[in-house]
């Protein structure tokens, strides 16, 4: 008796655990970090653009995430090297005026880090795809 008490409490506190894993963050498509639709308010031909854009800059931005990861472990260190901060910091922000270049040239609105508030590098920026 003890032991099917047992299983059917290990298959219970799985099944809640599966059940929550998957309702987390289960979106797909064009959707920001809090599951809210990033092209809900644009017309086709903005979304065309939009997926357009985001196709052409993927290595730009797969650079800028790698660029911001170096930084990330540089300045995690015991002892951060100001010069190579600096020269990553730089390529950081050329990769970002990158982007929004060839947002302004696709003609879709760049709503990049660092780009008012609550989107810079910081402890509360925006997540998800809406933020490039």
């Amino acid at each position: 008796m003890k032991k099917a008490l047992l299983i059917l409490i290990a298959l219970a506190i799985t099944g809640f655990s599966a059940t929550q894993a998957l309702a987390g963050r289960g979106h797909h498509g064009s959707m920001d970090g809090n599951g809210r639709d990033c092209t809900q308010n644009m017309t086709d031909e903005q979304i065309q653009a939009r997926q357009a854009f985001m196709k052409d800059t993927a290595d730009l931005r797969q650079s800028l995430a790698v660029k911001k990861g170096e930084y990330r472990a540089l300045m995690a260190g015991d002892n951060p090297d100001p010069t190579t901060a600096g020269k990553l910091a730089g390529e950081i922000a050329g990769l970002k005026n990158q982007l929004r270049e060839k947002a302004v040239a696709a003609g879709v609105p760049f709503r990049g880090r660092g780009m008012g508030q609550g989107m810079g590098d910081g402890p509360h920026q925006r997540q998800g795809n809406c933020n490039w």
